[in-house]
């Protein structure tokens, strides 16, 4: 039973570190991880080239990683 109640304050967790990301980061975040798109299919339906989708996600990654951290130490 504790180990779904972590599993939702994760999720939590997870879902309010998303909604600061910027708007574009948090799409490609989405479509990558939620939607099980892969990154030319996003490139694809975003009409932008896969190094950008590739670089917003690394960047979204990183300040998911933080902020996420960073609710670990409280």
């Amino acid at each position: 039973m504790l180990e779904l109640a972590e599993q939702a304050v994760m999720s939590d967790q997870v879902a309010m570190a998303i909604r600061q990301l910027p708007d574009n980061q948090a799409q490609v975040i989405i479509m990558s991880f939620y939607e099980g798109r892969s990154h030319s299919e996003i490139a694809d339906r975003l009409s932008i080239p896969l190094g950008s989708v590739k670089s917003r996600i690394r960047l979204a990654s990183e300040k998911l990683k933080q902020a996420l951290r960073g609710n670990h130490d409280h």
